[in-house]
């Protein structure tokens, strides 16, 4: 985009201009761990919610599971997901690039096993859900 301002003459006076690109809308995010089997119970486990995509999505919620052999089971935790910085929700929209800290405790009387935690969260412009999983080990 350029705009040329010029006098009645012709004459240049101003210019401007800018860089657009137009993308596709996607949907596209992601979860990364800082450990995937140094976790021990009572500590908060750090994750990252990714936005890989176009579409701006803000983070709602964590929970974690264990898995029994056959089956995922909800564990409770005690304390709610540590938003890292502490912020509001609608400051939490993650728009295109961005990422956001995570710390979710597993609490204290969790048993040894494969555990895996669930983010959720909203894509802004269309309420739709999305959610992904990382596993991890407990020890």
């Amino acid at each position: 985009l350029e705009i040329t301002i010029q006098n009645h003459r012709g004459r240049r006076l101003g210019r401007y201009g800018e860089y657009l690109r137009v993308v596709d809308r996607t949907v596209d995010v992601g979860i990364k761990l800082a450990t995937y089997d140094n976790v021990v119970p009572g500590a908060y486990l750090e994750s990252c919610f990714e936005n890989h995509g176009s579409a701006t999505v803000a983070p709602t919620a964590t929970t974690l599971e264990r898995f029994d052999g056959t089956t995922w089971h909800p564990v409770a935790v005690p304390v709610g997901p540590q938003y890292l910085p502490a912020q509001t929700p609608i400051q939490r929209a993650l728009g295109p690039g961005e990422a956001e800290r995570i710390a979710t405790l597993v609490p204290a009387n969790a048993k040894s096993g494969l555990y895996k935690v669930n983010a959720s969260g909203i894509v802004l412009d269309s309420g739709e859900p999305v959610t992904i999983s990382a596993e991890f080990g407990l020890h």
